[in-house]
């Protein structure tokens, strides 16, 4: 949107070179994405799987030693 009202204000104040670059800056600079996949380039990759059980697994096992650690705080402290 800038770049139009750019290139709109460049071309009204007769600023050729002004209104070209503002011009190019609407032109989108993305790269053929299928391209490079289909020559080989650029290799599509897996998306890691997460096992959620393993994971709140070792949390509880990570509480429940917090846990241990601070009864073992608080029966120290009362003695």
């Amino acid at each position: 949107m800038l770049s139009a009202k750019d290139t709109y204000q460049a071309v009204k104040d007769r600023d050729w070179l002004g209104a070209g670059l503002a011009a190019l800056g609407m032109v989108p600079i993305v790269p053929n994405i299928a391209r490079y996949v289909k020559h080989g380039k650029l290799k599509p990759h897996a998306v890691p799987t997460v096992n959620p059980n393993k994971d709140q697994a070792l949390i509880d096992a990570q509480l429940k030693m917090l846990q241990e650690l601070a009864e073992k705080k608080a029966k120290i402290s009362n003695e």
